[in-house]
């Protein structure tokens, strides 16, 4: 096991990595093709499987589980915050986030509304409209928020807003997503 050390504050913690786990699965007698060899049991007519290699089985799946939900956790730590200023017109203005996002503020100068739709164009349809002089945010927990679409409600009009975004630790990697709640199927 290696010690933590990105984190002083978590110096007393251990985590296992890939290659601690590989080392184990290598001096676990059960990981070899031997190990394995006679794990079924049988009693009366059925097989079973031997109670080690099942409650090895069981460790390794938890533990794997473990990690995955570890890291989706510390992605919910915000690095930081950063402002932007945009004027929008009438056609979709894409704005490609440097950093996934947890959370942004959409803060609408005016003249006229603005739509803001997250990660998908086609969301415009159904966008939120935020009024002059409002404004309108959005906190989804995770960073999982890559890139904002902004459009005027008329042609022709123009809008001044003001956007905050606060950043995630790290992206939430494809697999990880589907395990947030209310973001089934989503991807990036």
């Amino acid at each position: 096991m290696t010690q933590n050390a990105s984190n002083p504050s978590n110096q007393d913690r251990t985590d296992l990595d890939r290659t601690d786990l590989a080392r184990l699965l290598k001096e676990s007698a059960l990981a070899t093709p031997q190990g394995l060899q006679g794990s079924e049991v049988l009693s009366g007519d059925e097989a079973r499987m031997r109670p080690d290699v099942m409650s090895f089985l069981v460790q390794a799946a938890s533990a794997a589980q473990l990690a995955r939900l570890r890291r989706l956790e510390e992605s919910k730590i915000p690095t930081g915050s950063k402002g932007y200023s945009r004027t929008i017109g009438f056609a979709v203005t894409r704005f490609e986030l440097p950093r996934p996002c947890i959370s942004f503020n959409v803060i609408n100068d005016g003249p006229n509304n603005v739509g803001v739709a997250i990660n998908n164009q086609d969301a415009l349809m159904y966008a939120h409209f935020v009024l002059p002089t409002e404004s309108y945010g959005v906190d989804l927990r995770y960073p999982i928020i890559y890139r904002l679409f902004f459009q005027t409600a008329v042609a022709g009009a123009t809008a001044a807003i003001r956007l905050s975004v606060i950043e995630g630790k790290t992206p939430i990697e494809q697999g990880d997503a589907t395990a947030i709640p209310g973001q089934e199927g989503w991807r990036r």
